[in-house]
């Protein structure tokens, strides 16, 4: 399966591909295009459930929930970051 989609002002294109089957988690190959130029201006692999945009210049990947994590010592009471959504951002 390949998908594209521009972010909120088209100045990037994103493109995923991953394998469709009944499995919730996915490993998705990425690659974020200059929209002009078309150079590639990062890829990479992303396992979970759903890779898109979240800014401009952000994607959002949700991690399959039953996914373990392990804890790296930054986590407190008082971070409330969601643990099942990871950030990627993109260097223009």
């Amino acid at each position: 399966m390949k998908n594209k989609t521009y972010n909120h002002n088209k100045s990037m294109l994103l493109v995923t591909s991953y394998k469709e089957d009944l499995n919730s988690i996915k490993t998705i190959y990425y690659k974020v295009l200059d929209s002009k130029s078309k150079i590639v201006l990062k890829e990479g692999v992303f396992i979970g459930m759903k890779l898109e945009w979240y800014t401009t210049n952000q994607l959002q990947g949700y991690k399959y929930i039953g996914m373990v994590e392990q804890d790296d010592g930054r986590f407190s009471k008082n971070n409330q970051k969601n643990k099942n959504i990871t950030i990627i951002n993109i260097e223009e």
